[in-house]
């Protein structure tokens, strides 16, 4: 116990907005029971080689030191992730904090891809279909809170609202 205190306050002591990243990363499951229908996200966004990723992994080992290795980073993007393969790891994700890394919005259809995963999260589930033979497909919950690291933030309002939008910059110490 007392070497993870040692650990957390290293990472609350990182210059930045990473008290507020290590706050939402600890309290996504709490806020998940109970706000069950309340949503958010939070983004770091900041230039290639400012730790973005890096910082994101740390703080997620409080869930298990596998996530700092990259292959345990949701990676963003039609080149990496399809929406469908991340609508599946955030609803399945429960309650915990994803990670979703390396959101680029300069291709129209990762920027839409992006804008339909945060109003989906956000709102709770995704958007309703039905079945070739009449009904509804299930509709899985989202009850994660992704957190995420990128470049170029896409610009659109509605989904600016949703997520904690932190500018960020590569620590000097």
């Amino acid at each position: 116990l007392e070497a993870a205190k040692t650990v957390l306050g290293h990472l609350l002591d990182i210059p930045g907005p990473s008290k507020i990243i290590t706050t939402a990363a600890l309290g996504a499951p709490i806020y998940a029971r109970c706000f069950d229908n309340d949503r958010f996200g939070v983004a770091l966004w900041g230039l290639t080689g400012t730790l973005k990723s890096s910082m994101i992994k740390k703080i997620m080992c409080i869930y298990g030191i596998g996530y700092i290795e990259d292959v345990n980073l949701l990676k963003f993007g039609r080149n990496n992730s399809t929406l469908v393969a991340m609508q599946e790891i955030l609803a399945g994700a429960g309650i915990l904090p994803v990670p979703v890394d390396n959101v680029k919005a300069v291709d129209p259809k990762d920027y839409q891809q992006y804008v339909s995963m945060i109003h989906n999260v956000t709102e709770g589930g995704d958007k309703l279909r039905s079945k070739k033979d009449g009904g509804l497909r299930d509709n899985k919950p989202y009850h994660c809170t992704p957190i995420i690291t990128g470049e170029i933030k896409p610009e659109e309002a509605s989904t600016s609202a949703r997520v904690l939008n932190l500018k960020w910059e590569k620590p000097s110490s």
